[in-house]
């Protein structure tokens, strides 16, 4: 590792940087990084341990005992990949969430309590100590215990724990999970990486911005060198993924994260060529690419109807619910060919689907509604449709009267809101 670092920055440019508040270390950036841990802290921490502290979390913390990342991060975890955030490195007296000493005396808080609950007895130590995360929703555990009762040596693996979401966050976890990670720390660090390049990409929640505020803040405000600091931002820069060159040459073919990588890339820009290359070389659109949300699930709700049609042509999975909450107008001939293969239908995703301009659209789900209602019951499709509008059309009216009110902000705004209460006010069977 430092035999590339040190081609790209002499010591005088790492110690430069590090009064900056950057570090550099298994080929990754830590920024607003705190000083090394000092003794007493490192003594209080290594006697919370059921065993010794891992090798490469002593070696981090011997160049900082803190500070904030900056990377993608994903893991298999429920039944789909998960984009897990790792935003800061907690240290002992941060002011926020990242209170070393706070997260490790919760730790031996729940151990016992879990003890107490199972009937052992409480323990006086901890088995994972947390070292990072983003807020309480996840957190990043180090295996702190020895290899054997005699060792000296920890295990050292690494876990990710991520806090449950209620059901209303679509394709998130939705009960608290934790999943192996890395053996050791060292290669958790080489797995962190970019999914887009932070100065040129074009998704405005990307990672990498924040580095970029904060190395910006450094340059105008500090006074950081810039030609050193746009070395340290390339440097940065190298771990943005490339799948292209793993799709080109047909290595991209069970590697998860480029390949979920790539998905999102054709659906983020509409651009079904990816989508044709990807199953060139046998990709299969069958399994979660953001959490549980399948490619055809990402495609309807970016509008991106290009890659979804070409989805469809390679007989990627649809999910029976996938025409819950359209986006964007959807056209006859796709409906029909989602329910060809597998999308289920109903009478409220057709208002919502009148709502955002898809009236052909909900024609069709309606007709496969009433088809399937005539064998049991008869009736009008036209009736049938009635009531399913109205309530669509009163719901609108009372987000419209809300937003006006400034009781509660919706994302569409008074424009958008009015544009779905037009459009469902005129519809006719």
């Amino acid at each position: 590792m430092w035999q590339i670092v040190r081609m790209v920055f002499s010591d005088a440019d790492l110690a430069n940087l590090r009064s900056h508040g950057f570090v550099i270390i298994w080929d990754r950036v830590i920024f607003d990084a705190q000083p090394p841990i000092d003794s007493e802290t490192l003594a209080w921490v290594t006697s919370q341990c059921s065993g010794p502290l891992p090798a490469d979390l002593l070696e981090l913390w011997s160049i900082t005992a803190g500070g904030s990342i900056d990377y993608d991060v994903s893991i298999q975890m429920g039944g789909g990949t998960q984009s897990f955030s790792w935003t800061e490195l907690f240290y002992r007296g941060a002011s926020t969430y990242f209170d070393l000493d706070g997260w490790v005396s919760r730790e031996l808080e729940f151990a016992q309590e879990d003890g107490t609950e199972n009937g052992l007895p409480a323990p006086q130590t901890i088995d994972w100590l947390p070292i990072g995360g983003f807020e309480y929703l996840d957190r990043v555990y180090v295996d702190v215990r020895a290899v054997d009762p005699q060792s000296t040596q920890s295990r050292g693996g690494v876990q990710l724990w991520m806090q449950g979401l209620p059901p209303a966050w679509t394709y998130r976890l939705h009960e608290n999970s934790q999943a192996t990670y890395a053996d050791n720390l060292s290669t958790a660090f080489s797995q962190l990486y970019l999914a887009e390049h932070p100065v040129t990409g074009v998704d405005p929640y990307r990672q990498g911005t924040d580095f970029l505020h904060y190395f910006n803040t450094r340059v105008e405000e500090h006074g950081l060198d810039r030609d050193l600091g746009d070395r340290l931002v390339q440097f940065y820069c190298e771990a943005v993924l490339d799948w292209q060159t793993l799709l080109a040459n047909g290595s991209i073919l069970g590697k998860s994260v480029p390949t979920n990588t790539a998905i999102e890339a054709a659906v983020n820009a509409d651009d079904s060529t990816i989508i044709r290359q990807l199953a060139a070389v046998g990709v299969r659109f069958d399994e979660g690419v953001r959490g549980t949300a399948l490619p055809t699930d990402l495609a309807i709700r970016h509008g991106s109807h290009a890659v979804l049609a070409t989805l469809l042509d390679a007989g990627a999975k649809v999910s029976p619910d996938l025409l819950d909450g359209l986006y964007a107008p959807l056209t006859a001939d796709l409906v029909l060919r989602l329910v060809a293969a597998g999308a289920q239908t109903s009478l409220q995703q057709a208002a919502e689907a009148v709502a955002v301009g898809a009236g052909d659209g909900a024609r069709v789900m309606v007709d496969n509604v009433a088809g399937m209602r005539r064998k049991l019951f008869g009736g009008s499709p036209a009736k049938q449709f009635a009531a399913a509008q109205a309530e669509a059309l009163a719901s609108y009216e009372q987000k419209l009267r809300d937003q006006q009110s400034e009781k509660v902000f919706h994302w569409l705004g008074e424009d958008g809101l009015q544009e779905r209460i037009d459009r469902l006010r005129s519809f006719r069977w």
